[in-house]
């Protein structure tokens, strides 16, 4: 997908990701060191790195597709003034993809069963979000229309990266008591 872009600016930007390198003894920690160098290099603590050490090697084991899950592209804030450029999925949310397919792709070079990414986009509560804050505000960040006219870009888009998807079901209903707390904390801090 990458080496077949005919953009610029697409191809700068794709040339410009960070690459896993060769295959070696312990694809766990190349896995590890690679998502690294996509975010700020800090290193995990030795808690964080255990765990997703386990993690990463109960899959090498098991020798399934490494599945991986991200939350976001739920959908873009109609705040032109002060948030966004546009609230349209735009070259950044496009970019976001490549980087994501990009991930999947380096890890496939290394770990031969390869690499799936869900991308989880339908945040529960972001609806009501907005909705409070037209009660508050007198503005909707994120009408209904604006959210779907998001997803149906985003579900034409994703069809392009062969290594990502979207989940099959709506997990929305089965969020943790975790998320419906820390939500409530956080409507309550916005009323």
């Amino acid at each position: 997908l990458l080496s077949n872009n005919n953009s610029p600016i697409i191809s700068r930007y794709a040339e410009s990701l960070p690459k896993i390198g060769e295959p070696k003894n312990d694809i766990t920690a190349q896995v590890i060191d690679y998502l690294l160098q996509l975010g700020d290099n800090n290193k995990f603590s030795p808690e964080s790195f255990e765990r997703y050490r386990s993690q990463i090697n109960a899959i090498i084991e098991s020798g399934e597709t490494m599945k991986l899950l991200i939350l976001g592209f739920p959908c873009k804030s109609k705040n032109t003034d002060t948030k966004v450029i546009t609230d349209n999925f735009d070259l950044g949310d496009f970019l976001g993809l490549l980087t994501l397919q990009q991930i999947a792709e380096q890890i496939a070079n290394i770990y031969e069963p390869g690499c799936e990414i869900t991308i989880y986009n339908r945040e529960p509560y972001i609806e009501k979000i907005g909705l409070i804050a037209f009660d508050k505000l007198n503005i909707n960040p994120y009408p209904r229309e604006c959210i779907d006219k998001y997803e149906a870009t985003l579900m034409e888009l994703i069809k392009k990266f062969p290594n990502l998807k979207l989940p099959t079901i709506d997990l929305s209903e089965e969020v943790s008591e975790e998320y419906k707390v820390a939500y409530g904390l956080y409507t309550n801090k916005l009323s």
